[in-house]
């Protein structure tokens, strides 16, 4: 993750120092998503080794912020996933309800 938030970052510095189209406030805006959901992803990624009840919550609670970017279908799957087992390890219901619902009418019949 913090190997490609480099390129995220630069594309977003390029995109913004060349706003002169409003056709490109579109790509802004999903570079911007992009960066802020590899940061938290890095930050995730750095806090999944430490086993304790306030780290736990804190997870929880990123995988959240995290669910709520506009990201491509695929890309918000992988998230909602994450968040639903980040919630329930926390036992944050509510949340993982949340996560579950939006969850539901994408999952296969069985």
């Amino acid at each position: 993750f913090a190997e490609a938030l480099v390129p995220v970052s630069r594309s977003c510095d390029l995109l913004v120092q060349d706003s002169t189209q409003i056709a490109k406030k579109t790509q802004i805006v999903m570079v911007v998503q992009y960066k802020a959901a590899l940061r938290l992803l890095v930050q995730t990624k750095q806090m999944e080794a430490e086993t304790d009840p306030e780290t736990t919550n804190k997870l929880a609670f990123l995988t959240l912020l995290l669910v709520q970017l506009n990201l491509l279908p695929k890309h918000q799957l992988i998230c909602q996933k994450m968040a639903a087992k980040k919630n329930f390890e926390a036992q944050n219901w509510f949340g993982a309800s949340r996560v579950l619902k939006v969850l539901l009418p994408s999952a296969p019949e069985a």
